[in-house]
């Protein structure tokens, strides 16, 4: 139970790149504001390296474990699969993606907007 409450709290890292972007934007937009409020730091600074550690560090790990326990049947290798393909396309445009990110947030575009230009790459 412990692994399944574990998974829907990072479910969007180990889906298709269309739906772990607009979450993870999400993420880094809320994180923006707090910043804004002077509440936190500026996400954008190691936000690309620090995706890529939470990858190694929580969500392979966690996603490899559920595969094997069999729980989510074939879906499994596909979470594994799906989670290894987001950390591939971070580690490769993460620095350009958290840059439009930011400028998308500076430039006050609206999110749809963002994520197109992202999604564009």
């Amino acid at each position: 139970l412990e692994h399944l409450l574990q998974m829907a709290d990072v479910a969007h890292l180990m889906q298709e790149w269309p739906t772990f972007i607009k979450w993870n934007y999400r993420l880094f937009k809320e994180l923006f504001s707090r910043h804004k409020a002077g509440l936190t730091s500026k996400p954008s600074q190691g936000w690309a390296e620090g995706q890529i550690s939470f990858f190694d560090g929580y969500v392979l790990p966690l996603a490899t474990r559920m595969s094997k326990t069999g729980l989510l049947g074939s879906r499994g290798a596909e979470i594994v699969q799906c989670a290894l393909e987001n950390r591939r396309k971070w580690l490769q445009d993460g620095d350009k993606i958290s840059a439009v990110m930011l400028s998308g947030l500076d430039q006050k575009q609206n999110e749809d907007h963002t994520l197109s230009a992202i999604l564009a790459e």
